[in-house]
């Protein structure tokens, strides 16, 4: 898991736990980006624990 992290975090990208706190190497659960998305995905998971998933969920843009 960790070297997994180290490259994520050397991508760019970003990790915490699924509420957006500091993720522990041990815990049980990570969220992990590419760093651009990863405040849209945290509070895309806030929604959803909190039962308030979105419909329609939110698209994908996909670059020409």
């Amino acid at each position: 898991m960790a070297a997994g992290l180290l490259l994520i975090r050397e991508a760019g990208g970003r990790y915490s736990d699924m509420r957006g706190a500091e993720h522990r190497l041990r815990g049980p659960e990570v969220a992990a980006s590419n760093g651009l998305i990863h405040d849209e995905l945290i509070a895309l998971f806030a929604d959803v624990f909190a039962n308030r998933p979105r419909v329609p969920l939110p698209g994908v843009s996909v670059g020409a």
